[in-house]
């Protein structure tokens, strides 16, 4: 008895924030497979649920400074069966909760509830729907609402299969005995009964299934007057669309839990239809950073990139865009959030040493005076391969005889000098110049000691490079070599543990790229950085320098979060095409001002305005003209 007594008890039910997409703002192939998704999780449920938008009101904490926002949150309730790996296999990013907001009344009216807070309630059911419905408008109404609930249960398929017959032959008797009686059959009746048959047929065959729908809306208001006002609102906004709504008296507390409403009966299309996580925000506001304000709604923009597939981020602007800017509004708020964070710049153009030195990082400048030991073949003890092919590129080895004999020798070898050593003259003649010549500063002498927070500043090594030939490769091999150098030290876990947030910041892209072993290490630096709680964040001037081959292409569709800044012409479209934005976008970026721009990441598309305190933009700016951001 015992047993059977467990057997039958209910379940909790199981509740899980998800995360929202710009539906309205995604190319239209995204939307189409968003709403694939959507019915693919509606297709695989073993159970009830019920899908909430709940308007929310938040205060945020940002440097030192509160901003009250109100914004959407998304949830999902099932019946007794945890269902975090169906929504993770459709593709909807999710956390669960232990519950979630609801009204708490403390008087209930025939047509409406006092709550809480002082505010009036009243909840709507939705009882007659339209024959089409645009996807996503559910959306429209978030605006007007305080709440949308949308239960939904999946009917057996014995059960679906037998209404659905049933209402068929209704529909086929009706026919029938029009043309008995020689009338002339509605297209309405028409159209209902082929719609029917097709369902019926898609039943049989497994690519569709029956719900029934209770969908309620529910608005608030200061006043009665108000609440009456807004009631108004809703309604006409609805009834404009066809959609019928009422709010039946004394069942308020009822309706707006879900547990009465009108029982729509629905295939899986129409169901999809009603596809609530749709945003134009990205407030990730548990874990994310805050970086500026959404450019259409105002809302912050709270970016949490340990919930994205992957933890790595491009930022690509023309110059003078604000990609540094970014970068550093980035860098100071991940510090704010993660005090304990270590981070790395590859600073180019010494844009980074004010920031690093205020946030504790020891900064050093790299110049051809100072020895810095950045032996690749040391770097590399573990990855021979990759060593020669760092190696090969630095040195201009192209030709595969030479390749091969230099790999070779790389893998007998404990250093760069033993394989200088162990070379034939023509290698020795390539191999010079890092060696016993004027680039040696970069791989000869002992290696500089890392802390947990650094940046290279190769600004006056730039400078002194003579305008060669030369000073292009040399300016390269010191943003390679020194980047690997960081890589390695994050491989040891004795220097940094896993469990310590790490942040890699690499200025001009093009530069690690455009050498095939360079571009090819950074490929797979981008696939394991995540593994060692690593967030790279690379930036990019030029972007068709840096897909032109097929690592640089995977370095950038293996960064989960890209933001765009201002493009020009020529730019745009290859952006669009490796991307993938729609028109509206893409006419967008051709005309952002500096800090502004687009955040992409999985299906949200959010137009940014990145925003800086004044004591910030003091440190960041590198150009007095730019304009002063405050909060």
């Amino acid at each position: 008895m015992q047993r059977l007594k467990q057997k039958t008890e209910k379940q909790p039910d199981c509740v899980y924030e998800v995360f929202p997409v710009n539906f309205v703002m995604l190319p239209k192939q995204k939307r189409d497979e968003t709403l694939w998704r959507f019915q693919r999780l509606l297709n695989s449920l073993p159970c009830e649920i019920k899908l909430y938008a709940v308007k929310t009101q938040k205060a945020l904490e940002i440097a030192e400074n509160q901003l009250i926002t109100t914004y959407y949150r998304f949830f999902v309730e099932s019946s007794g069966e945890p269902i975090d790996w169906l929504l993770e296999q459709c593709g909807f990013k999710q956390q669960p909760l232990t519950e979630l907001p609801k009204p708490i009344p403390v008087k209930t009216f025939p047509k409406y509830m006092a709550l809480e807070n002082g505010k009036l309630m009243r909840s709507l059911t939705v009882y007659q729907l339209p024959g089409t419905l645009l996807p996503g408008f559910v959306s429209d109404l978030y605006g007007l609402c305080e709440r949308v609930l949308i239960c939904v249960k999946p009917l057996a398929p014995e059960v679906a299969t037998s209404r659905m017959g049933k209402y068929m032959r209704f529909l086929k008797s009706l026919i029938l005995a029009d043309q008995t009686k020689g009338r002339i059959i509605k297209d309405e009746v028409k159209l209902k009964h082929a719609m029917a048959e097709a369902t019926y047929q898609g039943l049989i065959a497994g690519t569709t299934r029956l719900f029934e729908l209770k969908v309620t809306v529910s608005i608030m208001g200061e006043t009665l007057e108000e609440l009456k006002t807004n009631t108004k609102k809703l309604k006409d906004t609805l009834q404009s669309r066809f959609i019928r709504l009422d709010y039946p008296a004394y069942l308020q507390q009822e309706l707006a839990l879900g547990v009465i409403g009108k029982k729509l009966v629905v295939d899986t299309g129409t169901a999809s239809t009603f596809f609530p996580f749709v945003s134009a925000d990205l407030i990730e506001s548990l874990g994310g950073v805050f970086l500026g304000v959404n450019r259409l709604t105002g809302a912050p923009v709270m970016f949490d990139p340990h919930l994205r597939m992957n933890q790595n981020i491009v930022i690509i602007g023309k110059s003078g865009s604000g990609k540094s800017f970014t970068s550093k509004i980035f860098l100071t708020r991940l510090l704010q959030k993660h005090t304990d964070l270590a981070f790395f710049v590859v600073d180019p153009e010494n844009e980074y040493g004010e920031v690093g030195r205020l946030s504790g990082a020891d900064v050093l400048d790299i110049t051809t005076e100072k020895k810095l030991g950045l032996d690749p073949v040391q770097i590399f003890a573990d990855n021979k391969d990759t060593a020669a092919g760092i190696i090969a590129d630095l040195s201009g080895i192209e030709d595969n005889r030479s390749y091969q004999e230099l790999r070779t020798i790389v893998g007998t070898s404990q250093d760069l000098l033993d394989v200088y050593q162990n070379s034939p003259s023509d290698l020795k003649d390539r191999l010079a110049s890092f060696v016993t010549g004027p680039d040696s500063f970069l791989t000869m002498g002992k290696p500089q000691k890392f802390s947990t927070r650094m940046v290279f500043n190769l600004s006056a090594l730039h400078r002194q490079l003579a305008p060669t030939q030369r000073r292009s490769l040399t300016f390269q091999a010191a943003n390679v070599l020194v980047f690997s150098k960081i890589w390695q030290m994050l491989d040891n876990t004795h220097f940094l543990p896993l469990n310590v947030p790490k942040l890699v910041v690499v200025d001009e892209l093009w530069l690690y790229t455009s050498m095939p072993a360079s571009a090819s290490f950074l490929e797979g630096v981008s696939r394991r950085g995540r593994k060692r709680n690593v967030i790279l964040l690379l930036n990019s001037q030029r972007l068709a320098d840096v897909i032109e081959n097929r690592s640089g292409k995977a370095v950038i569709e293996n960064c989960a979060t890209k933001a765009l800044l201002r493009q020009d012409e020529s730019a745009i479209r290859l952006a669009s095409e490796t991307i993938g934005l729609s028109t509206a976008e893409m006419d967008a970026l051709l005309e952002l001002n500096a800090g502004q721009g687009l955040i992409v990441t999985d299906d949200i598309h959010v137009p940014v305005d990145f925003i800086s305190t004044k004591d910030e933009y003091s440190v960041f700016t590198t150009k007095p003209t730019e304009r002063l951001d405050k909060i």
